[in-house]
């Protein structure tokens, strides 16, 4: 879907229709629950800190995990 369709969509909405598709977007995705949380209440070194462990766990070395 592009953008100039979900935008024309969303504009054919009621604001509980949108609230209700929003809501369920957050229950759905991870991914979109975390974008949401952060876009309510930002915070970036927790962001960091968290993007930082992760990328730490990706590239450590671990020789029982080789493949």
């Amino acid at each position: 879907m592009s953008k100039t369709s979900l935008k024309k969509t969303l504009n054919s909405l009621t604001r509980d229709q949108i609230m209700e598709v929003v809501l369920d977007l957050y229950e759905a995705r991870k991914e979109a629950r975390e974008y949401l949380e952060y876009f309510i209440s930002p915070d970036e070194r927790g962001m960091a800190e968290k993007t930082i462990a992760t990328i730490s766990k990706e590239f450590s070395y671990n020789p029982g995990n080789e493949m």
